[in-house]
């Protein structure tokens, strides 16, 4: 009997440990300012991070990378990586890579009141069509590449041959993801941090009224400001793709956003944006 408690005890004690450990990391990244920029994919967030690295310069650190590698794996926050690269920098404030990342509970918890939640975006219909040409002309254009898991929109590939039977599966691969990033970030409650949306048409048409939002969170949490400089316009479709959208497209996407969302959701989300959804 004693020998059975031995061991219990010898077992349990590493796993407190392990867990006050956790804690003290995860409380370590909430005392520390930090600028999260969280994203749906084919969204101008690319141009807008490299915006930020030279803004930021000399005053804060990044973009620093969010999760061990990409490849097919979701682009999940890893609080150990973040901890490892901002542990005992002496920057004002920290601001991370885009990343297409859900609201998880992990993640939630992570964050705090010093910190900011970028959340850009794009419409359902836009980045279906940017995506599809995206993975189809560049990722996966290479047959070699196809079973690499060079992406996770798509980590095997396409397994048909027509374009009309690709943008099918995209549909039904993407579609879920992108209902759930809207579900978590607009729909769950949680006052406990600041959260601004950007839409790529927003950063496009009236960059310096972008700005303009920013800075008003940026010189009140972080103490620093947006220079003169203007963001350079880009071409959302820059090989003039045609939209591939077709109403039958459209039926099946409502059918996924209808069996995942109620009617008062939906609702509520185009409260902030028609174009979210």
């Amino acid at each position: 009997m004693n020998l059975i408690k031995y061991f219990t005890k010898i077992n349990i004690l590493p796993s407190k440990l392990l867990l006050s450990l956790e804690k003290k990391k995860n409380d370590y990244i909430k005392k520390k300012k930090v600028i999260w920029h969280i994203t749906t994919p084919r969204c101008g967030s690319t141009s807008l991070m490299e915006y930020f690295r030279d803004e930021f310069k000399n005053v804060g650190y990044g973009p620093f990378q969010t999760f061990p590698y990409q490849e097919n794996r979701f682009q999940n926050i890893c609080s150990q990586r973040v901890f490892n690269t901002i542990f005992f920098r002496k920057e004002k404030f920290f601001f991370s890579t885009h990343s297409h990342t859900l609201a998880t509970n992990d993640f939630l918890n992570l964050i705090s009141s010093n910190h900011l939640v970028i959340l850009q975006y794009r419409s359902i219909e836009e980045t279906l069509n940017s995506l599809f040409f995206y993975l189809k002309d560049g990722v996966y254009k290479n047959p070699k590449l196809i079973h690499k898991g060079l992406n996770f929109w798509l980590p095997f590939g396409f397994n048909s041959n027509s374009d009309e039977e690709k943008f099918l599966e995209l549909i039904y691969s993407y579609v879920p993801w992108h209902i759930n990033f809207l579900k978590g970030w607009i729909l769950e409650s949680n006052s406990s941090f600041e959260k601004i949306f950007i839409n790529l048409n927003e950063i496009n048409k009236n960059f310096p009224n972008v700005k303009k939002k920013l800075n008003k969170i940026f010189e009140n949490k972080f103490d620093i400001s947006l220079s003169e400089n203007n963001l350079n316009k880009f071409n959302e479709n820059p090989r003039n793709y045609k939209s591939l959208i077709n109403n039958k497209h459209r039926e099946v996407i409502n059918e996924i956003k209808n069996s995942m969302l109620k009617v008062e959701e939906i609702e509520k989300i185009k409260l902030h944006d028609e174009h979210l959804i």
